[in-house]
């Protein structure tokens, strides 16, 4: 991590926002408002839930954007109780709040139905992107004219305890994976937290809000009927998260063993596509 483009961002990431960050707090608000523009191409929204001690890293990783579009940069905050909207407030942002569906989904939808860009680049507010991400993205899609989604890589955090081979070699996995889904599911293989959108297509369908998990392939499933999904694959955009998911799972073993099964009983998917799913009864969100 040590001398990492991220390393900075460690320092406030997964503690208590408090009052001795106040002076970084107003050096992200300064250049967050310096960002937003009224003519954005891109519509940047990150979406928060409980994420007082994660946000600040993300908004200031936000903040240090190098980018040759013009940006709207959007706080969504889904009914919070602790001081998630805290943060966004003193680092410049007026969060808009969601309260109809504890869901991404919902999230990402209310923003999407305010948002100007041509583009909607989803971002999470436990996960820190590198300076070139959101022009990288957006290359990807200017580029080609018939691309109508985009995602890319992710890693996750250094962690106490847990071996970086071991760590590397789950990413390697996972991506070969990706890669292969990718080529006729790619609903399959996006991830929120680095899916940017043609903005005009995903206004048309939104985002699921009474799911749980999986709003952003159920959008990809319908816009891939319209054009590609392309897998950027350059460094400059690969994000950084955190363990949330792998916790879930019972770290690192378990969750490798429980990804492993699930992707030998389906070996189907890399080779067929799909136009529709079923809902799992413990994925609604009632």
């Amino acid at each position: 991590m040590k001398g990492s483009w991220y390393s900075k961002y460690m320092t406030v990431y997964g503690k208590p926002y408090t009052s001795d960050y106040k002076q970084i707090a107003e050096e992200i608000k300064s250049r967050i408002l310096k960002l937003q523009s009224e003519n954005p191409v891109a519509s940047v929204v990150m979406i928060a839930h409980n994420e007082g001690e994660n946000l600040l890293a993300n908004l200031w990783s936000v903040s240090d954007m190098r980018c040759k579009y013009s940006v709207e940069i959007i706080g969504v905050d889904n009914d919070s109780t602790d001081n998630t909207s805290q943060v966004y407030k003193d680092c410049g942002l007026k969060p808009l709040l969601v309260t109809d569906h504890h869901t991404a989904g919902a999230s990402r939808q209310a923003a999407l139905e305010i948002s100007r860009g041509k583009y909607y680049v989803c971002m999470d507010g436990d996960t820190m992107y590198p300076p070139k991400y959101i022009e990288t993205m957006i290359d990807a899609l200017v580029v080609d004219d018939k691309a109508v989604a985009a995602c890319a890589r992710w890693n996750f955090l250094p962690r106490k305890g847990v071996s970086v081979t071991g760590m590397k070699l789950y990413e390697f996995f996972r991506n070969v994976h990706l890669n292969a889904l990718a080529h006729k599911r790619p609903e399959l293989a996006v991830r929120g937290m680095t899916l940017v959108v043609v903005s005009q297509l995903a206004k048309r369908f939104g985002f699921r809000r009474d799911i749980k998990s999986g709003e952003d392939g159920s959008l990809v499933l319908k816009l891939k009927e319209f054009g590609k999904v392309v897998f950027v694959r350059d460094r400059k955009a690969i994000v950084v998260t955190g363990w949330r998911t792998m916790e879930k799972d019972g770290g690192l073993t378990h969750s490798l063993f429980v990804r492993l099964k699930r992707h030998i009983s389906n070996l189907s998917y890399y080779f067929t596509s799909a136009k529709n799913y079923d809902d799992s009864n413990n994925n609604i969100d009632k």
